[in-house]
């Protein structure tokens, strides 16, 4: 298989294992921007007033 040309000029470390029982940062950081981007971001598009807030009023 051909490396890429980031791997052959050793700009870029490949990822030689398989993140099975645990994630790494950079993984859990794209996981999480991409989660944000497609489901909070939406819900701020459709409901722009409140953003998804809930106030909690005490009892008097």
């Amino acid at each position: 298989m051909r490396q890429k040309f980031s791997e052959r000029n050793g700009y870029k470390n490949p990822r030689d294992i398989l993140q099975v029982e645990s994630i790494n940062e950079a993984l859990k950081n794209r996981l999480w921007n991409n989660m944000k981007m497609i489901y909070i971001d939406s819900l701020s598009r459709e409901y722009p007033d409140d953003m998804g807030v809930l106030i909690i009023k005490k009892k008097s």
